[in-house]
């Protein structure tokens, strides 16, 4: 009997630190935008709030969608020190580092994106998700001539985006999925 009940507090002493490690691990994929809370809410104007003082549906998307398109803007600087205004999180590393790659291969991509369509769909676990799908005609510069060493790349893409919010209630785009549709057009 003794056997039995050693085994038995092992065991739940091992799964209490599996579901501890596993809670961690969760909150810090949602946290992984520079300590800033991914919160489904945003502090608002008096005049646009419910009882909390928060944005709720669609004052709530369209403030999400302003914040992104301004987003876009930023992720189109040729300066990668503009990118921290509007990315955050894994999306910011991405940016930075293809950055840091390019320029150390002498060229600087100038990134220029025709929107066709962005639309915030829905939130998951506090999450803001967005789709943008976009005309991508980025090429890129010579670091020293800054004359174009490419042609527009005028390739269709779909981006997934999540969004996070930063301590002063802008929403940032964290997390970018997405590829090209391989497929050249006019």
């Amino acid at each position: 009997m003794d056997l039995y009940l050693k085994n038995n507090k092992t065991t739940i002493i091992i799964t209490a630190l599996i579901l501890i490690a596993a809670v961690i691990w969760f909150l810090s994929m949602i946290n992984a935008n520079n300590g800033v809370p991914p919160v489904g809410t945003i502090a608002a104007r008096p005049d646009v709030h419910n009882e909390k003082n928060e944005l709720t549906g669609a004052k709530l998307k369209e403030k999400i969608s302003k914040d992104l398109l301004d987003d876009i803007k930023l992720m189109q600087s040729k300066n990668p020190h503009d990118f921290t205004k509007g990315l955050t999180g894994r999306a910011l590393r991405q940016f930075q580092t293809a950055y840091e790659k390019d320029f150390d291969g002498g060229k600087i991509r100038v990134r220029v994106y025709k929107t066709i369509d962005v639309k915030v769909i829905g939130m998951q676990f506090g999450v803001p998700e967005a789709i943008y799908k976009f005309t991508d005609n980025s090429y890129y510069i010579d670091t020293k001539t800054r004359q174009p060493v490419s042609q527009p790349l005028n390739v269709k893409r779909e981006w997934a985006l999540g969004l996070a919010k930063d301590a002063g209630g802008h929403w940032k785009v964290s997390l970018i999925m997405g590829a090209a549709r391989n497929s050249k057009h006019p």
